[in-house]
């Protein structure tokens, strides 16, 4: 029921409010009605996923967030991956600004505190709908209680974001996402509830198209992941290109590869193109897709010894994440566009604070902190990993930290609840306290 469900809230399903069919609607209902099912006789979850959560409760006002601490798994099962450190830093970004919120008494109305739960999605659809509706059936633990919460922050994919903006509509529950930027989540015809702190992927797609104007690059290959964020960012860019072809500009060919559910013989196919007759003169690549397609693209072509000098041009999804050369026979000239932020010093300084030894408030830290300087915090005997220094290891530029570019984004995600509140209780209530 959950799998049948899932794909009637697939996107491709909610394209207009003309095609919300009572089919939909009802498939909808159906997702809700199992999932009660599952929690009232406790059937078996379709996820694998670990329900450990970060938590700060004590509060009167509970925000939950959603977010892929971990890749999938590799293998394409229901279980999760490696951890995903930018995403391990946006769940501490939650927790800086809540606390950051909460210290500041001239904020929030008097007594009012704000708590969190954050929830790993691993990145899957349905695992993100279930976190979702915990979160709106009031079955999310935090210690020994269950809570409901009054807003949600997330997700980080659009093709997710969507589909919980379906769910959540349908209870009034407001959503924001410091991450998702399908121009379709614009639409309050069918996302009311929705709202986000990055511009919508218009503007990304029509930078993108003033940068191959600029360099004058006039045969070009173009490469999306099979997925909302991918394919509506390159269907704006060659509408937007289109339109301004004042000097003929062509496509050499364009490859879409599927996600999240790609495999390595959907790169494969991809990197052949790039030999193709038709394509060999090509002088620059756009790539609209996730940090994953980047990397496996990139992959491929090395694994066919495909060594082409191009121009690769990156969405924000995986641009700034590959500016260091990781690949720098195929990334001869990278280009990336990204929403205009400004790190936070006051995060850097908190982030930099933590340490593995007395924060154990972030259930996945541990697991970040093994993975950052390759150790072992286990006593287990074949662990080929060296024990972890805890006397001299700290994080650092030098450990390899560098702030997720997302970072500020997020809290002003949690500030954008804040200030809601603030603004609630002023409009609405006598006295200085929250009311009813």
């Amino acid at each position: 029921w959950h799998c049948y469900a899932c794909y009637a809230l697939h996107p491709l399903y909610w394209q207009s409010a003309s095609q919300m069919t009572k089919s939909s609607f009802l498939c909808i209902l159906v997702f809700v009605f199992a999932h009660l099912l599952v929690h009232a006789y406790g059937i078996a979850g379709y996820s694998n996923v670990n329900d450990t959560s970060l938590t700060l409760s004590n509060s009167i006002v509970l925000l939950g967030v959603i977010l892929p601490i971990h890749f999938p798994n590799e293998n394409g099962d229901a279980k999760c991956g490696k951890v995903r450190g930018s995403n391990l830093q946006r769940a501490e970004a939650i927790a800086f600004a809540v606390n950051k919120i909460n210290s500041d008494p001239n904020l929030l109305p008097a007594g009012t505190k704000l708590g969190f739960v954050v929830r790993d999605s691993c990145l899957m659809v349905n695992t993100a709908l279930d976190r979702t509706l915990d979160f709106i059936t009031g079955s999310t633990p935090v210690g020994n209680a269950s809570y409901r919460v009054s807003g949600i922050i997330g997700e980080t994919q659009s093709t997710i974001s969507i589909n919980m903006a379906s769910l959540l509509r349908l209870f009034r529950i407001p959503q924001v996402s410091p991450y998702s930027t399908a121009s379709g989540l614009s639409d309050k015809t069918l996302y009311e509830y929705f709202l986000r702190t990055p511009p919508p992927d218009n503007y990304q797609s029509a930078a993108l198209v003033d940068l191959v104007e600029y360099f004058n690059w006039n045969y070009i290959i173009t490469i999306n992941s099979g997925d909302t964020y991918g394919r509506d960012g390159i269907n704006q860019f060659n509408k937007i290109l289109n339109s301004r072809n004042r000097t003929m500009r062509c496509i050499a060919t364009n490859k879409e590869i599927p996600f999240p559910s790609y495999t390595q013989s959907d790169f494969d196919k991809a990197a052949a193109a790039f030999v193709e007759p038709m394509v060999i003169n090509a002088s620059a690549v756009v790539l609209f897709g996730h940090y994953d397609i980047a990397i496996g693209l990139l992959d491929a072509l090395k694994r066919q010894n495909i060594t082409r000098r191009l121009f690769w041009v990156g969405s924000d999804s995986w641009g700034k994440e590959l500016q260091d050369g990781i690949y720098p026979m195929l990334l001869g000239n990278q280009i990336s566009v990204a929403p205009t932020t400004i790190p936070s010093v006051e995060f850097d300084r908190y982030f930099e604070s933590l340490h593995v030894s007395n924060h154990t408030s972030n259930p996945w830290f541990a697991e970040y902190w093994q993975d950052t300087f390759n150790c072992s915090l286990s006593n287990v005997t074949n662990d080929p990993r060296k024990p972890c220094d805890l006397a001299n290891q700290r994080i650092s530029s030098k450990s390899g930290y560098v702030q997720d570019s997302f970072i500020p984004l997020t809290i002003d995600a949690v500030m954008a609840f804040a200030y809601a509140i603030r603004n609630l209780q002023m409009n609405n209530c006598n006295g200085s306290g929250l009311c009813s």
